[in-house]
């Protein structure tokens, strides 16, 4: 008994030790323009009646966000290039369900990929932001902060406007902007290429290939 307290001791000043000098990492990369953050969820859920089948799945999702921002001395000042990375891996709960929408908003085919690849401008005068590149439509578009109080994927994009646009976990190519009117409003607009004929999520599933569809373009606006 002695020896496992021990070992947890021991285990927990070797996080502590972990966590310092990862802090510490991070603050020398952003003093030279690079940030970066990880995130994880894992979730479980379990069907004890009704359903497909009763059961416990585990779902988890990890996240990787990369920014490299240029400094104000570059002729590049406001210029930043984004990527994230994500791996979902574990079992669905609508496997269990049966259930149309989704009972979990990290929900995916399990796969490692990438999703957001793209160039921010930041304009130096105006509170004007510009992105090109593959992005995910649904991070900035149609988001509402309660929507994360509800068990499923049913408030976001895909399911309220149009098809023409990758649903999550996918991302497709495109041009957004945001302009902040003051701190309560701000007005978006962005036009994307994706095709819902060609499910990306499936034949593209490391998120490395890019597709410039000829059909499938959606223009969308939202002031919120």
């Amino acid at each position: 008994m002695c020896l496992r307290i021990l070992i947890l001791v021991y285990g927990l000043c070797l996080w502590q030790q972990g966590q310092a000098q990862i802090s510490t990492l991070h603050v020398k990369s952003e003093e030279n323009g690079l940030s970066w953050e990880i995130g994880y969820i894992g979730e479980s859920f379990a069907n004890l009646n009704g359903g497909n089948q009763t059961g416990v799945n585990y779902l988890g999702f990890l996240n990787l966000a990369v920014e490299y921002s240029f400094g104000p001395s570059s002729k590049l000042a406001g210029t930043s290039l984004v990527l994230n990375a994500m791996n979902v891996h574990g079992s669905s709960i609508s496997d269990l369900i049966g259930d149309e929408l989704l009972a979990s908003n990290i929900d995916a085919l399990p796969s490692t990929r990438i999703q957001n690849v793209f160039i921010q401008h930041e304009f130096a005068h105006i509170p004007l932001t510009f992105r090109i590149g593959k992005q995910a439509i649904d991070e900035e578009f149609l988001t509402t902060d309660f929507s994360n109080l509800f068990l499923h994927m049913a408030a976001a994009y895909p399911f309220t406007l149009s098809l023409n646009a990758a649903p999550w976990p996918a991302a497709a190519l495109g041009v957004t902007g945001f302009y902040e009117v003051n701190s309560n409003w701000t007005i978006r607009i962005g036009a994307l290429n994706a095709d819902p004929r060609i499910p990306d999520e499936e034949i593209n599933r490391t998120g490395v290939k890019t597709y410039l569809r000829p059909s499938g373009h959606v223009l969308i606006s939202e002031a919120a």
